[in-house]
């Protein structure tokens, strides 16, 4: 069953974080029908800071957790892997071809500024599209 058909009316997707197979294979074993990856969760596991696993590092965790237990898996892809627009448009691109749903965390590790703010809707307009296509 498909990410998106895990979502039904009255009945609420809970999707936990594992952050590495271990870990994944305890949560799919209480019955929960989805999982998430935690960007800080498998930096703590590496004994690294949030932010300094890659994103291929990142990809192969999620797809190992996938793999081991069956269930759809999101994709923790954090402040998109890029220093601009077209280069989260391209690290959320190879998932979303590939069928992966995924998402932003809320927190990044690259510092705010005004060449490269955190929220989408406040990147200069030309750059949305770019961004966004895969999204």
């Amino acid at each position: 069953m498909s990410f998106l058909d895990r979502h039904r009316p009255g009945d609420p997707l809970v999707a936990p974080n594992a952050w590495d197979l271990g870990s994944a294979r305890a949560l799919a074993s209480l019955g929960f029908a989805a999982l998430g990856t935690t960007s800080s969760g498998l930096g703590v596991a590496h004994g690294v800071r949030d932010g300094a696993v890659g994103c291929d590092a990142m990809l192969a965790n999620a797809r190992a957790m996938a793999e081991a237990t069956g269930w759809p898996v999101t994709v923790d892809l954090e402040d998109g892997y890029a220093p601009d627009p077209e280069g989260v448009r391209d690290t959320f691109g190879g998932p979303a071809r590939s069928g992966w749903p995924g998402r932003p965390s809320r927190t990044g590790t690259a510092p705010a500024s005004a060449a490269w703010p955190r929220r989408p809707s406040v990147w200069p307009r030309r750059s949305r599209p770019a961004a966004t296509r895969w999204c």
